[in-house]
């Protein structure tokens, strides 16, 4: 998770425009939380009130508001947890170069299991490689579970992925698949740029 430097706006500047758009403008289209690009569907959330913000702001609340995606803000509305326990990128340091960053990322195989609307397992259950996001503090545990990174299917203790086959077929949260498929492209080309280092005169 990357840390947000919050820009400063006026009144006047706020008044211009709502408050997904204008966060849209000044941290570009991406989650402030999974990282991921929004494809400007951008929601502003307030921790200090636990919801998303619509129409208009003030420079107090503009300090606070998060960038979410579409599925970290309906996972934040759904969660019952209170957002003052939780690590955030625009309140206190989200990554390091070191064993000391909150969140470590590790690419771990999982057992991917489907189940049709009865809740009866479809299929053969699948061992795939997927890219976890771990906390190493309280705080960063708290978001992990608050935002449900790992998605809501994943059974921590069971090292497993419990799916709705529709919610699959319809793509209905992606985030665990997108950071996988991110990790694994940004593997290939350090390999390849190990091997073309190796090979140069």
């Amino acid at each position: 998770m990357r840390p947000l430097v919050v820009t400063a706006m006026s009144r006047d500047e706020l008044g211009a425009g709502t408050a997904d758009n204008l966060l849209l403008d000044a941290y570009g289209p991406y989650c402030a939380i999974c990282e991921r690009p929004t494809h400007a569907e951008t929601f502003a959330w307030d921790p200090h009130e636990g919801t998303a913000v619509t129409g208009n702001t003030d420079p107090a609340t503009w300090q606070r508001l998060l960038s979410l995606c579409r599925n970290c803000c309906e996972s934040a509305n759904a969660s019952d947890a209170d957002p003052s326990t939780l690590l955030l990128p625009n309140r206190e340091p989200s990554f390091a170069f070191s064993s000391a960053s909150p969140f470590a990322y590790e690419s771990k195989p999982v057992k991917v299991v489907y189940h049709d609307k009865e809740g009866n397992q479809t299929g053969r259950a699948k061992t795939e490689e997927r890219v976890l996001v771990r906390g190493r503090t309280d705080a960063a545990r708290a978001t992990i579970d608050f935002f449900q990174l790992n998605t809501a299917h994943h059974r921590k203790r069971a090292k497993r992925l419990e799916v709705p086959l529709d919610e699959y077929l319809s793509a209905a949260d992606q985030r665990l698949d997108q950071r996988t498929d991110a990790w694994q492209q940004a593997t290939k080309v350090v390999d390849m740029l190990i091997e073309a280092g190796e090979s140069a005169p």
